[in-house]
């Protein structure tokens, strides 16, 4: 049974290149205008961000009560997620063994006056809901965000998965999965996906259990940023701590 997640009329769901040039304009206002992205395909003249893998992807419209387009994010799903994506989130032995279990998610965006509220949360649910009932054998989707982003997610039940790379445009991603059928652990989160998943059809335990697996074990999560290094102040209160007889000098570090 559909849950009451989006209003007909505030979400709409377009394949293709329908509505594309109302999509790159909203697209363009957000991460060039905005953000100042120095995206290579952006059109200045024009003000429009257009993307050549649009032509294969599912795009998420959200409209306020006056039509207009506030929240947008584009999913692609199986073969038609981009070769690009693949590679960064070195994915292909998955793809390859298992195409049709695996959606993308990408260019999640809500406009400035709405962030802060549960807009985008509730983009994604829409997502997740709309790609179980249209694709039977989805077993989660992935994506990736900027690094600071990642506890938020965390917290909606998203799990990190393999390594940071980073962007030339946007700077360090960290890939993010969403595991349709892990109730529990979106139930432990506190998510509101936890109310999507739980009315989602049983796949068979095996096939369900892999895709788990995959992402749980077999691509955990590294983060292989070398760590900082602290500042000379805080290892001389750390030395004062533990090394008796520790003294500044203007010359340098001695110990007495």
């Amino acid at each position: 049974m559909r849950l009451p997640i989006w209003q007909p009329d505030s979400l709409e769901v377009v394949h293709g290149l329908a509505q594309i040039e109302e999509i790159e304009r909203f697209r363009y206002s957000i991460y060039v205008a905005e953000q100042h992205k120095p995206l290579p395909a952006a059109d200045h003249e024009a003000k429009r961000l257009p993307d050549a893998d649009d032509h294969a992807a599912f795009h998420f419209c959200m409209r306020n009560s006056a039509r207009k387009l506030v929240g947008y994010a584009r999913m692609h799903y199986a073969e038609a997620i981009p070769s690009s994506a693949i590679a960064h989130l070195e994915l292909g032995d998955l793809v390859r063994h298992s195409p049709k279990v695996l959606g993308f998610i990408s260019k999640l965006m809500v406009d400035k006056s709405l962030r802060g509220r549960t807009n985008a949360v509730r983009l994604i649910m829409s997502m997740i809901q709309y790609g179980c009932e249209r694709f039977e054998q989805a077993e989660g989707a992935v994506f990736h965000c900027s690094s600071e982003l990642v506890p938020l997610y965390t917290r909606m039940g998203f799990r990190p998965f393999g390594s940071p790379f980073m962007d030339a445009y946007v700077g360090q991603q960290t890939p993010m999965v969403a595991i349709f059928r892990d109730v529990d652990h979106f139930s432990q989160c506190g998510s509101p996906i936890a109310a999507i998943a739980q009315t989602l059809p049983a796949h068979e335990g095996l096939e369900a259990a892999s895709f788990h697996d995959y992402f749980v074990l077999k691509r955990a999560f590294r983060d292989h940023r070398p760590a900082p290094v602290p500042a000379l102040a805080t290892l001389r209160k750390a030395i004062h701590a533990s090394v008796p007889g520790f003294q500044n000098s203007r010359s340098g570090i001695t110990l007495a």
